[in-house]
């Protein structure tokens, strides 16, 4: 089965409404950057239609469907005082 079975759901509150990124979880059947790379098109897509995404949340959503091998990653990268940009977070991942 390929990525596309492997949905996940996150709500988050953009400015005055709540919009939901239907993304794809980065499991063994689905690389990190295409993984990534619907995110960023999901986001692309919000932008579009007027609801545009915090880089704050862009980030969370980006951590939320990595799986738990990802999660000593995910804790340096909240912990970490001056927030990474996107970019940084897709390098190092």
């Amino acid at each position: 089965m390929g990525c596309s079975s492997h949905l996940f759901r996150c709500q988050h509150a953009f400015t005055d409404q709540e919009v939901q990124i239907a993304s794809q979880k980065p499991k063994n059947e689905c690389s990190v950057s295409t993984y990534l790379l619907d995110i960023k098109k999901s986001v692309d897509l919000l932008a579009a239609i007027g609801a545009p995404v915090s880089v704050e949340d862009h980030v969370e959503t980006i951590l939320d469907g990595l799986s738990a091998d990802f999660d000593p990653f995910a804790a340096s990268i909240m912990s970490r005082k001056e927030a990474y940009t996107i970019n940084e977070i897709e390098a190092l991942l």
